[in-house]
């Protein structure tokens, strides 16, 4: 799995997800407003299978739409908070077309090698409502 840019749609929509609710978060508590970065948690029998959401090249059937918005923001939010330096170094890994697998076994070493190993811990948070910590530098 070799992703020439663009970037992956998951990557690409999920990024963007990401950013605007930790922008939108960001701006209200400027404001003094008690707000935080939120994520949709997804039911697990709902969850795109990551083989499957990290190779799409087109937005998936209009019924699967909004998890796939909802999934790739929150693997997106879950690779930021495992790891900030890692998801910077995936990123520019994967905007200079590495595949998924190398990427992910290169910024993440150790933890995920591959696409299974990230689904085993992915999974269980993608299913529940988790608080995300602020991006870090």
């Amino acid at each position: 799995r070799s992703f020439a840019p663009p970037r992956p749609l998951w990557l690409e929509e999920g990024f963007a997800e990401y950013f605007s609710r930790v922008t939108r978060a960001s701006y209200q508590r400027a404001r003094h407003y008690i707000a935080r970065s939120r994520s949709e948690s997804i039911e697990r029998d709902q969850l795109i299978p990551l083989s499957q959401l990290i190779t799409l090249a087109d937005y998936p059937a209009r019924d699967e739409v909004e998890i796939f918005y909802d999934e790739s923001e929150r693997l997106v939010r879950f690779l930021v908070a495992t790891n900030p330096a890692g998801f910077r170094g995936f990123l520019a890994d994967m905007a200079r077309g590495e595949s998924f697998d190398t990427a992910l076994a290169r910024n993440y070493a150790g933890r995920f090698v591959d696409v299974t190993a990230l689904e085993k811990v992915f999974y269980p948070y993608a299913a529940k409502d988790a608080a995300v910590p602020a991006p870090g530098p």
